[in-house]
This record gives structure tokens, sequence and C-alpha cells, in this order.
């Protein structure tokens, strides 16, 4: 694979990237009106179909549940950035190293915030939750992926810097 076969396939990625991104970004957005009541028939201040409350009332709350879909859609843009450095040219870079540090940490950190925040969540918000933590084979290998990729960024500007070395010398 030639380097202009890497830039046009990043870019093209890239792309599909910030599509996935607004399309994220819309559902997060659409689901935390629904939940605050902005499409049912008695608006953001009345009760919620089961009699719980509404509105302005809820939406906090409902802006903690969304912080692990928001540090997801953050990784997401964050591998969007990285991709805009490849199909930009820049294919070793310690900048790459550090985006890929970032996408690890995002991922890590939304796997954490499911498997203990939700459950927290649920109980300020006095719902029946019985688990101390939200065991989920999605969220623990989501959790060990970010720290492979924490752990291969490390590797990524160690070799970056090899390389400079490398290049200095010869």
């Amino acid at each position: 694979m030639t380097r202009s076969d890497l830039q046009h396939g990043a870019a093209r990625l890239r792309r599909w990237c910030t599509a996935l991104c607004l399309f994220l970004l819309a559902v997060i957005v659409l689901e935390i009106a629904a939940r605050a009541g902005a499409f049912a028939n008695t608006g953001l201040a009345g009760t919620g179909p089961n009699g719980e409350a509404a509105g302005f009332h809820r939406l906090g709350l409902d802006l903690l549940f969304a912080v692990p879909a928001l540090l997801q859609l953050a990784a997401v843009w964050s591998v969007r950035q990285s991709l805009s450095g490849v199909a930009a040219g820049a294919l070793f870079t310690p900048v790459l190293g550090r985006l890929l540090r970032q996408v690890g940490l995002l991922l890590l950190l939304a796997a954490l915030c499911t498997l203990v925040l939700a459950p927290w969540l649920h109980s300020l918000a006095a719902e029946r939750f019985p688990r101390l933590i939200e065991f989920d084979v999605a969220n623990l290998v989501m959790a060990a992926l970010g720290l492979t990729l924490m752990f291969l960024s490390k590797l990524f500007v160690r070799a970056v810097d090899l390389q400079r070395e490398l290049d200095d010398i010869f």
C-alpha cells in the first residue's frame, strides 16, 4: 500500500467518522430531549407516562446518563482527528501517538462510567437498579481496548523517536 493509498483511505474513513459523529450527536440530543419530555403532550414541565417528573427537573440527571455516550463520541472524534492527520500526510508523528492515547483514555473512561456511574445514577433517580456495578461484557472489552490503545500509543511514540534518531544518523 502506497503513501497516497493510505492518505486516500484515511480521507474516506474520516468522512465516514464525521457522519457517524453527527449521527451519534443527533441521537444523544434527541434521546435527552425525549427523556426530558420535549416530545410528550405535557411539554417540558409536565410528568412522564408513569407519573415521574419530566422536564427540567430530570434534565441534569439525563445529562449525567449521557456522559458515557458523550465520551464514546469524543473517542470517535479523536479517531477522526488522527485520520485527518494521516490524510494530510502526517503518517508517523508524535501527534498520532497522543491521539491514540487520547482515544484509549476516552474509551476507558466511557467503560468505567458505564460500569460504575450508571448504577449510582439509577439510585439517585430512585429507580430500581439492584446491582452495584453494571457488568457488561461489551464495556469490559471497551475498557481493555482503551488500555491496549494507551499502551500501543507509547510504542508508537517510541517508534517515531527511534525513526527520527535513525534519520539523523543517515
